[in-house]
């Protein structure tokens, strides 16, 4: 005992402070009320660890000198400094019970819970390996001690999941009421990422469990098994009755938003989006799951504004997910916002490497609008003209057969009822890009095309070259009535 271990508690309390996995930990030993003397040595301990840590030590000296000869008092001391998550001091407790009687049951399991605390609080393996190996003395002493089974299958339910399953046997074999063991199946599966299965087991625990016993975290397993089915239906009853139960886990009002999102249910889903736009819950809690379903429900009832102001914020959460500036940009479009649209493009292209031609097309389409704009500036409109001629051109190359980007590109240069040469070559290439297709669907980009070819030649005084495209026209349109008109106007 000449070893000061409270110079180090203040580092300690900082590492091991908060794990939430404690409380998921069952004991399997009973605490007998400490010594009145030795109970209060033990708090001085605690209020003096920190700012007097050699005291501290003189103190605990003495109580634990007290109950030395004593397992279940060392067991209770034990227990509070763990309670206090004071890990070494408790490990000190139940190292000098082992000493005494190293087949104590209540000891070894004692140890166990010593050792698999440090586990969770750090994420140290080793200590979860000194758990089980204490769990297996006491199943060497007493086969049929289903508190270590069961603090077996904690241990091994992610590291080993087909020993856990043998424990829960052997379990299931002593106590075939035990409802609980559908929960640590679920888990289990869970793990394995076999969901259907995990859900089929969790589905018969919360059937059994009685409510105020119900395992938190096994529901949000739950809920999250069935959202991978995209059984949304299900999803949102299921995580209802939760939200009942748990009205202040985030989890499940994000499951039941997504239930009535992607259900359709518009009303349900005003009412259950609150959680993302009253700020029920810190920024750092909400993400992809939150503000994805968020645009997508604002977007369905053409709420724009708000579905671009959570598209905004999933892209923030999640910087790799330069799509949905795409998306964003096509709000921009629908709100006739064509500066809007621009820019949310041009974060879109700098940041994809997946970028398709009918991005750019729509990308062009807002430089369109944008030209057209009332009032602009002739120096702003030729930039905006330039750069969206660049854009129309970028969605031709990588899909030569997007008939629809020509068409505009010519339409984009034709800003006067004068004759222009920068429409004219850009209807000449929309000529060469249909080749010989002459379907329905670009009947009306050809027309056009032939019609301004005509309009500029006869307007520049060469009607030879203008009949040759009317004639041109006609191989394609032979019944069509201003090529007809056209023709025999010309020819005269």
């Amino acid at each position: 005992m000449k070893r000061n271990f409270f110079k180090t508690l203040a580092l300690a309390a900082v590492l091991f402070a908060g794990s939430s996995a404690r409380a998921q930990i069952t004991k399997g030993y009973d605490v007998a009320p400490m010594d009145p003397l030795v109970a209060q040595m033990c708090n001085q301990v605690i209020d003096l660890q920190m700012d007097d840590p050699d005291q501290a030590n003189k103190i605990f000296t003495k109580a634990l000198k007290k109950v030395s000869k004593d397992k279940d008092q060392l067991i209770s001391v034990g227990d509070f400094f763990l309670e206090k998550k004071v890990y070494q001091v408790a490990k000190m407790c139940a190292d000098q019970v082992y000493k005494l009687d190293p087949t104590y049951v209540p000891g070894l399991m004692f140890a166990g819970q010593v050792n698999k605390a440090r586990g969770f609080a750090t994420g140290n393996e080793t200590f979860f390996g000194l758990a089980g190996q204490k769990y297996e003395e006491v199943l060497a002493i007493d086969p049929n001690n289903i508190a270590a089974l069961r603090q077996n299958v904690t241990i091994y339910k992610q590291v080993n999941p087909a020993a856990a399953e043998d424990y829960l046997t052997k379990i299931v074999a002593l106590n075939p009421d035990d409802y609980t063991v559908e929960k640590d199946l679920g888990d289990i599966r869970y793990g394995l990422g076999q969901y259907t299965d995990a859900a089929t087991h969790y589905k018969k625990y919360f059937e059994l469990c009685p409510a105020d016993d119900m395992d938190e975290l096994a529901a949000q397993n739950y809920a999250i098994c069935i959202s991978s089915s995209h059984d949304f239906q299900q999803l949102g009853e299921v995580c209802r009755k939760f939200q009942e139960r748990w009205p202040g886990d985030m989890v499940f009002k994000r499951m039941v938003f997504l239930s009535d999102v992607f259900t359709g249910e518009t009303e349900k889903a005003a009412e259950s989006v609150k959680y993302i736009t009253e700020q029920q819950y810190p920024d750092s809690l909400y993400g992809n799951l939150d503000y994805n379903p968020a645009m997508n429900y604002f977007k369905s009832i053409g709420d724009h504004t708000n579905a671009i102001k959570y598209g905004e914020k999933l892209i923030q959460v999640d910087p790799a997910n330069v799509n949905t500036w795409a998306e964003i940009a096509n709000l921009y479009l629908l709100d006739g916002n064509n500066d809007g649209a621009i820019e949310a493009y041009k974060k879109f292209f700098a940041a994809s490497k997946d970028a398709e031609a009918a991005d750019y097309y729509r990308f062009g389409r807002a430089y369109f609008s944008a030209s057209r704009a009332e009032g602009i500036a002739p120096e702003k409109q030729a930039q905006l003209i330039t750069e969206g001629d660049a854009a129309f051109l970028k969605a031709i190359e990588l899909d030569p057969e997007m008939y629809a980007a020509g068409f505009w590109r010519g339409r984009l240069h034709m800003t006067t009822d004068k004759p222009q040469k920068e429409a004219h070559d850009a209807f000449l290439d929309l000529l060469k890009q249909l080749g010989d297709y002459n379907e329905d669907d670009v009947e009306a980009f050809r027309t056009t095309a032939y019609n301004y070819l005509v309009f500029y030649y006869a307007q520049n005084d060469d009607n030879a070259t203008a009949l040759h495209y009317t004639k041109e026209w006609l191989k394609f349109q032979p019944d069509n009535e201003t090529a007809t008109y056209y023709k025999s106007v010309l020819e005269q």
